[in-house]
């Protein structure tokens, strides 16, 4: 039984934060013409300098990736759940029958799991005495 997340994170360009003035500035600055002149279709010159000034004037953001459900969510309940949303997206309405079983269906997986998961984490309190989940 798994009682820890495991949060992954990345680092990405926050676009909306980036300080436009001064990268228009500096690419109006550049001479482009020299840059050019004595290389060829293959070289990476100008990605290049659109890198560098990407990491000069665009700030980064960390971004979690990876699963997002709650540890104690079992297949089984999770695959319950995509299909209540699934069946109510075809019919958009709560009272269809369709849309009413899934839900029911759902809610008793999820109940289910939850569950499961207390009844294993009260039976190894002993040996696994995590102080977080």
């Amino acid at each position: 039984m798994r009682t820890e997340t495991a949060e992954r994170t990345h680092q990405v360009f926050d676009n909306t934060r980036a300080d436009v003035a001064d990268l228009k500035l500096e690419i109006q600055a550049f001479d482009w013409q020299h840059c050019f002149r004595d290389s060829s279709v293959e070289d990476n010159t100008f990605k290049r300098k659109v890198q560098e000034l990407e990491i000069k004037y665009v700030p980064v953001k960390s971004v979690c990736v990876g699963k997002t459900e709650p540890i104690w969510m079992s297949f089984k309940a999770m695959k319950a759940v995509k299909h209540r949303h699934k069946v109510y997206r075809k019919y958009k309405d709560h009272s269809h029958p369709a849309c009413r079983n899934a839900d029911r269906q759902a809610s008793v997986a999820v109940r289910n799991s939850r569950r499961h998961f207390e009844r294993m984490l009260s039976l190894n309190i002993k040996e696994d005495n995590r102080k977080k989940l």
